[in-house]
């Protein structure tokens, strides 16, 4: 198989990543966390790309090595036509790439550098949590062709990727998504329209087992979540 991610057995920064694979209708294998480990421990001048950590997208018959989600995503976008490949419309596609990761990296109070406690979470719900969902609908009304055509470019799917994967893997935040952003509710459920998406996200249940970044961060979340309920 042409391409292979190293990545941790949890969907998070791997999810957009394998579903514009998906979409692109290439086949990606996963390596297995053993490879993970020994490639993100190697020295720099020993990895194939100098990379702190996964994701990392190798493929040695496209001479291709590239680690940061970011990147990775950008990359694919444009290798499999799932961007206009003009300056706007990949710079349109980093600046709501560089959202997503904030994003990642606010739910998991900065890569789990911090674990949440009670007065923290509900700030974050009450206040920053809503303004990333305004911003990703703002992205979708400015960028997005899924309300307008079958066409799916790859800012739709790195949205869904990221809401999607997060939304699925805390069921308990169903009231959140329902009261206080119920745009991008509306906008997640648009993936029914799609049988491909569908499909992706059922098999991501059933391959991480619903976890979403693993260690202590989303034991963290989780802890949060069932106090509350």
């Amino acid at each position: 198989m042409s391409w292979e991610l190293y990545y941790w057995r949890v969907p998070f920064r791997s999810a957009a990543i394998r579903l514009l694979f998906v979409q692109a209708g290439e086949e990606l294998s996963l390596a297995d966390s053993s490879d993970v480990s020994a490639l993100k421990n190697l020295s720099i001048h020993q990895q194939p790309v100098p990379a702190m950590a996964p994701p990392i997208l190798l493929s040695e018959k496209e001479g291709v090595a590239l680690s940061q989600m970011p990147a990775i995503c950008l990359f694919i976008s444009q290798r499999f036509d799932l961007i206009d490949n003009t300056p706007l419309a990949c710079s349109q596609l980093v600046k709501v790439l560089g959202d997503m990761n904030d994003i990642l990296c606010e739910i998991t109070r900065n890569n789990g550098h911090q674990l949440w406690e009670r007065a923290a979470w509900e700030e974050f719900l009450d206040a920053r949590l809503p303004r990333w969902a305004d911003i990703t609908m703002r992205n979708a009304e400015l960028y997005s062709q899924a309300r307008s055509s079958s066409q799916l470019n790859a800012i739709d799917l790195v949205q869904w990727a990221i809401w999607g994967t997060f939304r699925q893997a805390f069921p308990e935040l169903e009231p959140w998504f329902q009261q206080r952003a119920s745009g991008l509710d509306e906008y997640l459920t648009q993936m029914a329209q799609y049988p491909r998406l569908e499909t992706f996200f059922e098999e991501q249940k059933l391959l991480y087992d619903g976890r979403y970044c693993g260690g202590k961060i989303e034991n963290s979340i989780r802890e949060m979540l069932q106090s509350s309920a």
